[in-house]
């Protein structure tokens, strides 16, 4: 930031000073450990990144549970089980939620849980058809190219969506609101905050004191 002057006023120069101090890392040199200079070089940024990592994946975590979690919840509460009782997005109140229309695209969020009523259907008539050319083929024999058919494409506008009674305890397990409030997650990064301050602040007083044991073992 320093080279930068001229796009920080002083006020936002001095937090940036204060942040500095707080989140400093002074190691020193320790003779007998062995480590060259190179391996305290960004020290401080990675640990740096390491805590920011996990505050952001807890906030992914909690993103994920509130929200797919709310729309696994709504499958479920309007009794959504069976192809014949599915529901689409509309009825389900999520047609303009973009992040779960993303995750049923995406297949890896329901994955095992989640059914469409379309999609079915189609893998059902792509196999049939995959069989029919498969056996037209070998009664030929003749060398043909290998079956092929372009992937299931959602209509959000008409596409139905159910759970499986059997998958119900799965997915209320797997999306479990309880303990996601923001609440908590602004706990969990004042914690991680602190500890990052901790680790800090105390590292290099446990490698002078880890520097100090080996060169005590030495003798």
């Amino acid at each position: 930031m320093k080279y930068l002057p001229f796009l920080l006023t002083s006020e936002e120069d001095s937090w940036l000073k204060i942040l500095n101090d707080i989140f400093a890392l002074d190691m020193g040199e320790y003779e007998n450990l062995g480590f060259g200079d190179f391996a305290f070089v960004n020290l401080r940024g990675i640990i740096i990144g390491m805590v920011l990592g996990i505050i952001i994946a807890a906030y992914l975590s909690i993103f994920n549970r509130r929200v797919h979690g709310a729309f696994v919840a709504s499958v479920i509460e309007q009794n959504a089980s069976t192809p014949a009782t599915a529901k689409t997005l509309s009825e389900l109140g999520y047609m303009k939620n973009s992040a779960v229309r993303s995750a049923i695209k995406s297949g890896n969020t329901y994955r095992g849980i989640l059914r469409c009523v379309e999609a079915e259907e189609y893998y059902f008539a792509r196999e049939l058809a995959r069989g029919e050319y498969e056996a037209q083929i070998a009664a030929s024999g003749e060398k043909a190219a290998p079956f092929s058919s372009p992937e299931f494409a959602y209509n959000f506008e008409t596409a139905r969506f159910y759970i499986p009674e059997d998958k119900h305890f799965t997915a209320s397990l797997r999306f479990e609101k309880k303990g996601t409030s923001i609440f908590s997650a602004v706990i969990m990064t004042v914690i991680s905050i602190i500890l990052l301050w901790a680790i800090l602040k105390f590292l290099p007083d446990i490698m002078q004191l880890l520097d100090n044991f080996v060169g005590w073992i030495k003798g």
